[in-house]
């Protein structure tokens, strides 16, 4: 639910900082000793993978929903197995992500951050907790119910990836939003694109393939089978090249 990830220019970066924060610390008990594999050697041509626009929520803009589709394009020319296909409980992110954190009305997410030295919380995360995690649920087993979803939400995803290697999607449905709107009611329903991957856990690797009228990034998202972090970069590594990846803002 809550990892910190890593943020690079180009994947190759990225691959080169991953192992140092992979693997049991003995601080962690969360963490598991699973190898982490050379994203380099996986082979893109026989690979599964799943694609799609819209996740039944949150309706994305052309411009996404374009760079989506050039990027399931630039897959099949290199040889992956491309299938337009929708988890099938992909709209219910949005609202199991937030229902976990609301049995309490947000008091173990606030004692968290206290405990991480976030204190006092941000303006914008308080408007979060205030709109969409508050008031706590009526009792307990409103509250238990809440992860039962999420329980079946992952054996659901899990069951959907048994066909796939990986899943393309948008990263949201929009560009870059201005400061302080995420949490503005329009917005919100947007980040079920990333809570999905947030709710199973899955390796999720994300890179710029476009750029909006606006000039913001445009960006797609590639979300592997648990434990294959090489396949998500070797995947988002065929889109860097393919389309160029990061580029430096216009006018700075």
């Amino acid at each position: 639910m809550f990892h910190v990830s890593l943020l690079a220019r180009r994947v190759d970066d990225l691959a080169l900082a991953l192992p140092l924060i992979s693997g049991p610390d003995f601080r962690d008990n969360s963490i598991v000793g699973v190898p982490l594999m050379d994203h380099t050697v996986v082979p893109l041509s026989g690979l599964r993978l799943a694609f799609f626009e819209d996740d039944g929520a949150a309706t994305p803009t052309k411009e996404i929903t374009a760079a989506v589709r050039d990027s399931a394009k630039a897959f099949m020319q290199a040889g992956v197995t491309v299938e337009e296909k929708r988890p099938p409980d992909a709209e219910k992110a949005f609202t199991v992500y937030w229902d976990i954190s609301r049995g309490d009305g947000g008091a173990g997410t606030r004692a968290f951050l206290k405990n991480i030295g976030s204190d006092p919380i941000s303006p914008l995360f308080e408007k979060a907790l205030t709109s969409f995690v508050a008031p706590a649920m009526a009792n307990s087993t409103d509250a238990l119910a809440a992860f039962v979803r999420w329980d079946l939400f992952r054996n659901s995803m899990l069951r959907f990836m048994e066909n796939y290697d990986a899943v393309l999607s948008a990263v949201a449905p929009y560009a870059a939003l201005p400061h302080g709107t995420s949490f503005d009611e329009a917005n919100i329903k947007g980040f079920g694109y990333t809570q999905m991957y947030n709710l199973t856990g899955w390796p999720t690797a994300t890179v710029r393939v476009g750029t909006s009228s606006e000039g913001l990034p445009l960006g797609v998202q590639v979300a592997a089978r648990p434990w294959r972090e090489d396949v998500a970069l070797a995947l988002v590594a065929h889109l860097e090249k393919t389309f160029g990846g990061w580029k430096m803002p216009t006018g700075v």
